[in-house]
């Protein structure tokens, strides 16, 4: 046994922890932690002592079988996000370019998303290998890697905030102008570009350290900042990254959809005295009737739109918040060298985000009943045979649609039956009755 000093007291270890952190003969003196090792390594230098945390390596296991339930999940994650994923952009993306309806800016940051979710899951299978192996193995891919999650976990993210942007200005339209077809390209291709610049640092800073491990070598994939000579370059980053990631788009979701149920609920009431006033008409069995469907039908959409908006706000907290607080735990460990958080925590983490990418398809395809009817229609194809081809599992009676991305303002259908407004142009049977969702 060897023995290594720590900060008021002496701590017995093997010789390969010892010689993995310090080297031979050469006693350090640190704060002990159960990450001591396992996710973290220390550098002697000549002026300073440097920590580099493992990320998704872990060393020093005291047991295998987390392993593979680890890898179980990696992979099932990136199973559900790609089949998900690609099913609602498929959807979206076919009909984008047959169906008018389905020519709305929401759509386009629906199929914006999915891209964005199902490359953020692609590199499942390497973590997985990572984990399996404990140390890092696969050369220069550690920058890309890093490089390619940033990326598109900012994309995915602004996608979501252009998603309750583009929402809100077709209902509340008071604070975003809506934007155009063109324009949403637009801010499509910024979000992309911005994100590739924003993460160069990450693919030029992540690389592959070797540290000494007992008779042998160990390599992980680690973030070495360069030393500023007035501020900490990784604190100044990891601040923006959270403000960028993390707050500012959830600031402008959670407000987009708080106003926008408000105006929901405000239009309800509208529509609740004015359907009570039909409920008195000359004909009263007709019209009350007519009345009494048509709320029925209304309070059904407004209870899947609020649905939405809820399982929005509540999902994005939730899977990205522990994200958020990973990036500042580990700037923490690697500022005061406490070394206290583990890999296993920032896998979790980014598991919980990867989770993220797994629901996307749910709340902002699933919600959509154009969508769900889409998707009806995909697996149609592959009925079996002696199924008519126009059988349908809907009722004949269920109102007309309207998908979630439909979500304008007041819309008046007249006898031609041509729907316009400043979000969408379609067709409909005619009606005189307005309606907003």
């Amino acid at each position: 046994m060897d023995t290594v000093g720590y900060r008021g007291k002496m701590l017995e270890t093997s010789g390969v922890v010892a010689d993995a952190v310090i080297g031979k003969g050469a006693p350090l003196m640190l704060e002990y932690t159960a990450e001591f090792n396992r996710s973290w390594l220390v550098r002697i230098g000549e002026d300073r002592n440097r920590s580099y945390f493992t990320y998704y390596s872990e060393l020093n296991r005291s047991s295998r079988g987390i392993v593979y339930v680890e890898i179980f999940f990696l992979l099932l994650l990136a199973l559900v996000s790609t089949v998900g994923n690609l099913l609602i952009a498929y959807v979206v993306l076919s009909n984008q370019n047959k169906k008018k309806k389905y020519k709305t800016n929401t759509n386009l940051f629906i199929a914006n998303m999915c891209v964005a979710d199902i490359l953020f899951t692609l590199p499942n299978p390497v973590i997985a290998i990572v984990r399996y192996q404990g140390a890092w193995k696969l050369g220069a891919s550690c920058g890309i890697l890093q490089y390619n999650q940033v990326v598109c976990g900012v994309v995915l993210i602004w996608s979501m905030a252009l998603i309750s942007m583009d929402r809100h200005s077709c209902i509340v339209k008071t604070l975003y102008k809506h934007l155009n077809e063109l324009t949403a390209k637009i801010a499509i291709t910024v979000c992309w570009v911005s994100s590739f610049g924003f993460a160069i640092p990450i693919y030029i800073y992540f690389s592959v350290e070797e540290f000494d491990f007992g008779a042998d070598k160990v390599k992980i994939c680690t973030l070495m900042w360069p030393k500023g000579p007035l501020v900490r370059v990784s604190a100044v980053y990891v601040t923006i990254l959270v403000v960028v990631f993390f707050i500012t788009p959830f600031v402008i979701i959670t407000y987009n959809y708080v106003s926008l149920f408000k105006t929901l609920w405000k239009q309800r009431e509208k529509m609740k005295r004015r359907l009570s006033e039909e409920k008195r008409p000359r004909h009263p069995d007709s019209k009350a009737k007519q009345a009494n469907e048509l709320s029925g039908a209304r309070n059904q959409r407004e209870f899947r739109v609020v649905k939405m908006l809820v399982s929005t706000v509540v999902a994005f907290a939730i899977m990205w918040l522990p994200m958020a607080l990973l990036f500042l735990l580990v700037l923490k460990d690697g500022i005061t060298e406490a070394m206290r958080t583990s890999s296993w925590a920032f896998l979790l983490a980014v598991c919980i985000a990867f989770a993220n990418a797994c629901i996307n398809p749910i709340i902002y395809g699933l919600f959509n009943q154009e969508i769900r009817r889409g998707i009806r229609h995909v697996f149609r194809r592959f009925q079996m045979p002696g199924t008519k081809q126009g059988e349908s599992t809907s009722s004949s009676n269920s109102p007309p649609p309207i998908p979630l991305t439909d979500m304008d303002g007041t819309v008046t259908l007249g006898a031609s039956g041509e729907r316009k407004d400043s979000c969408f142009t379609t067709t409909e049977p005619p009606t005189a009755v307005e309606t907003r969702l």
